[in-house]
């Protein structure tokens, strides 16, 4: 088992060599969405608190190694018309609300620079349980109740969700692009 390393941007966000070192570091081939956050809208949203982003190191042959990142945000969800009752009570708290509060894991990628990913050193759903901890973190302090992903309409990536335990809740109205919830009472569970 390897030891992972997070180290927040949050942490390093001032120096531009070690960030640009950072983006220089990653690539995604199978989602450039997320290439794209990093590049162009982590930092600003750093600095706004609209997000954190966390990166995730490993050792690969006697060298520290980015594996993957997630970024994770707190959001205002609106859920459209059709969203069970049942859904809106264990989203929002309430069965006829609408509009509630959750936590977001907006990105999460594993890095393919350089082939990283060959060498197995995470996995994706490895990846997403050091952003639900992260999350948990935060949850011990505030409270929440659902923990939100957003993917693009693609089978693998509904898959990989549903198969962590996220459930579908509808398509969003301004970037179509689905959400899924897991409750926070399915995490602690």
């Amino acid at each position: 088992m390897i030891d992972y390393n997070t180290i927040a941007l949050s942490e390093v966000v001032d120096d531009e060599e070690i960030v640009q070192f950072i983006i220089d570091s990653f690539s995604c081939p199978l989602n450039p969405e997320v290439e794209t956050f990093l590049r162009d809208k982590s930092i600003e949203f750093e600095r706004l608190g609209l997000s954190r982003t966390y990166f995730i190191f490993g050792q690969y042959k006697g060298e520290k190694k980015l594996l993957g990142y997630y970024a994770i945000a707190v959001k205002h969800l609106s859920m459209v018309n059709g969203v069970s009752n049942r859904i809106r009570k264990i989203i929002s708290g309430y069965s006829g609300r609408k509009d509630c509060t959750v936590y977001l894991v907006g990105q999460l990628a594993k890095n393919y620079k350089d082939r990283i990913d060959q060498a197995h050193l995470i996995t994706g759903r490895q990846l997403l349980q050091l952003a639900i901890d992260k999350i948990m973190v935060v949850h011990r302090i505030i409270g929440g109740r659902a923990v939100v992903v957003e993917c693009e309409d693609i089978g693998y990536l509904k898959r990989f969700y549903e198969e962590q335990g996220f459930q579908w809740v509808d398509k969003d109205k301004t970037d179509h692009l689905l959400r899924y919830y897991i409750g926070i009472d399915s995490i602690l569970t």
